[in-house]
This record gives C-alpha cells, structure tokens and sequence, in this order.
C-alpha cells in the first residue's frame, strides 16, 4: 500500500507496509502519523528526488506501481529506481543480485575522512586543511 507522506520543490517519500496503515493520533506529543496494527509488519520506504524520479505525481503512480511480495519473514520489492531488493530475517540483503554488506564497514569513508563506528576522534582533512573533531 502506498502511502506518499511528502512532496518538497526537490524530494519526495514514499513508504509501503505489509499491513493495513491507518493515520495515527495527531498533534503532540504523538510521535508518529502512519500506524500499522499487529506485532510484526515490514515497512519498505523509498525516496526520490525530481532529477531522478520526476514529479511528485511521476513517483507517486512509479512506487504505487512497484511489486511488492513478501511477508514480515521475507520480501521482494521491484524499486523504481534500484531494480529487485530483497531482503529477510535470515537472508541477506540484495539489491539487483548484489549482496549489500551491513556490519563491519567504517561509519564514514570518504576521501575526507575515513572512521569506524564508535570512534571519539574524527580527522577530516582535504589539501593541507584539516579539522579534528573528538570527543
């Protein structure tokens, strides 16, 4: 089910769930708008931008239009943009066939800056500039 839950002048959101999604309480101190009732439920949730995806109409009929198989164990999902994610419990996640890797990796690598998770020093450096942040 698609529920498109913004539209900026550059970005949208979408968000799909495997259960029935209903408006939540509003106002404060409600932390949430969108609620899907039950004790297990997946949520895939993609966003776009308007150089990639179009107009907010353009991904709104794209996302309401991608596959979405699966159940709270395992699911596919044909993401406009991606191509085939999958995803589960006790599978790896794949997008296009690829797995992508979610543990021990740096929590930021770039030619800037290169830190694992958990690091109290950050060097980030470009040229002869630098700046250090740490704990």
């Amino acid at each position: 089910m698609l529920n498109p839950l913004t539209s900026g002048d550059r970005s949208s959101l979408g968000s799909m769930s495997g259960r029935q999604v209903d408006l939540g309480p509003s106002g404060p101190p409600a932390p949430y708008d969108r609620i899907a009732l039950g004790h297990r439920n997946v949520w895939v949730c993609e966003l776009g931008r308007r150089a990639t995806h179009g107009v907010f109409g353009e991904f709104v009929r794209a996302i309401g239009a991608a596959r979405l198989e699966g159940d709270e164990w395992e699911l596919a999902y044909e993401s406009p943009s991606l191509g085939l994610v999958e995803a589960g419990w006790s599978a790896p996640l794949r997008m296009g066939g690829k797995e992508i890797t979610l543990h021990d990796y740096p929590r930021y690598e770039t030619p800037y800056c290169r830190a694992d998770f958990g690091a109290k020093r950050y060097e980030i450096r470009c040229g002869d500039l630098s700046h250090t942040i740490s704990d």
